[in-house]
């Protein structure tokens, strides 16, 4: 991937392309549909109304949690 930069997706080196954002992201892993999911990045939460905004840089941190339903 030409032009690739490296993050680590709940602590897993992972490769995307330049100006990608988390809603991208969201969109590659099939995800952008999910309710219940939150992201933080770089230990700070990031709102859903910004995720289309929001750029990841070379290294960032992307932790990707999804609610789940128990007793």
């Amino acid at each position: 991937m030409p032009n690739a930069i490296q993050i680590f997706l709940n602590g897993q080196a992972m490769s995307c392309p330049q100006n990608y954002s988390l809603f991208q992201l969201l969109q590659q892993l099939k995800k952008e549909e999910e309710g219940g999911l939150a992201l933080a990045l770089n230990q700070e939460v990031i709102p859903k109304a910004l995720w289309a905004n929001t750029f990841l840089k070379n290294q960032d941190q992307v932790l990707l949690i999804t609610a789940t339903q128990g007793g």
